[in-house]
């Protein structure tokens, strides 16, 4: 168990004192930085192991740490080049070598997977680290031995609900709704205040066709304060399957205010707009798509598809033309059947573009 703040506070201001006598003492600058972590004032931290680090340069526990530090505020590069450090001095801690895969697999690097396994052979039972481990296997694609290490945390974990979550998130990567279902629950069953459990449940209701319930789930999750992108969108997606189409529209919305990159919530507006017959703010959505993505295939394919249900067969035309230069085997196969394009076929110009 932490220590409770008051203790933190009283075991700081002794750390301080003996700083005064010893302010060349890298231990105490490294114990002070860590007691200030805890205390949630990570900036004053990250002054201390740099102090530590001034007093001793070869001490590897502050590299680390400081490492560490430095991912938690976004620092990436420079917590790579801190933890590079750390192993550098002492490469036989297994906590540095998670340090670093938890680094890399931020950064997006492969290199997560094969720092993880340096630790691993290590310290085997490293727990955190298999945690590591599991989530660089998953983000590589490599979900069946990421499954190996989960189902090794679940047996020694069975009350962490994190792992359960971890464990649904992967059945829904390999597309296995119904054991997604069974963990989200299972994890929602040690703890039901837990908003990704339910956007987790969600998605496995969605992807076996249970519009309602799923719509039900993202909605607890909402309640709970797991606002993010990806839930309002998925609820929007859901609102649309159960026909509730205004506040589907509202959904992707609000999900367009959250999303770095738009342009694809735009065209799902775009495509509920095309259904419900509302063709001219159907058409208005494609724009805005564009306006987000310009290179963004479907957007012009469904503006081309919309185009030519109205009979503007040059719009259309010059639209799909741009659908086909982005992705050309995805959409000459599907123009070929799609029955917007149904009045355009017997045109020479079709032809020669589909040919």
């Amino acid at each position: 168990m932490l220590p409770e703040p008051c203790e933190l506070e009283l075991l700081l201001r002794a750390c301080e004192r003996r700083l005064a006598q010893a302010p060349q003492d890298c231990s105490l600058w490294t114990n002070r930085g860590v007691l200030l972590e805890q205390l949630g004032r990570p900036e004053e931290a990250l002054t201390s192991y740099n102090r530590a680090l001034q007093a001793n340069p070869e001490r590897s526990e502050a590299w680390n740490n400081r490492a560490s530090l430095l991912e938690q505020l976004g620092l990436l590069e420079d917590a790579l080049e801190s933890v590079q450090q750390a192993i550098a001095l002492d490469s036989g801690p297994a906590s540095y070598w998670n340090t670093r895969a938890i680094i890399e697999r931020r950064l997006g690097l492969a290199a997560a997977v094969t720092s993880a396994r340096q630790g691993l052979e290590r310290e085997p039972e490293l727990q955190p680290l298999r945690w590591t481990y599991a989530r660089a296997l998953l983000e590589s694609g490599q979900p069946a031995e990421a499954r190996t290490q989960l189902d090794w945390l679940a047996q020694r974990l069975p009350d962490n609900p994190s792992l359960w979550l971890q464990l649904a998130e992967l059945y829904l990567r390999l597309e296995c709704p119904e054991p997604a279902l069974e963990q989200a629950d299972h994890a929602l069953a040690l703890d039901p205040s837990l908003a990704e459990g339910w956007r987790l449940r969600g998605h496995a209701l969605f992807n076996q066709g249970d519009y309602g319930a799923a719509l039900g789930a993202y909605e607890i999750a909402q309640s709970l304060g797991g606002l993010s992108g990806d839930l309002l969108e998925h609820r929007a997606h859901a609102l649309a399957h159960c026909r509730r189409t205004e506040d589907a529209l509202e959904a992707y919305e609000q999900a367009i205010a959250l999303h770095p990159r738009p342009g694809q919530l735009c065209c799902y507006q775009g495509l509920l707009l095309t259904l419900t017959e509302r063709f001219p703010e159907a058409e208005a959505a494609f724009d805005r798509a564009l306006r987000f993505d310009a290179h963004l295939a479907d957007a012009w394919y469904n503006r081309a598809a919309l185009r030519s249900r109205l009979g503007e067969s040059e719009a259309a035309l010059a639209d799909l033309r741009e659908a086909l230069r982005l992705d050309r085997g995805h959409y000459a196969r599907l123009a070929l059947v799609d029955d917007d394009f149904r009045g355009l076929r017997p045109l020479p110009s079709f032809q020669s573009l589909l040919s």
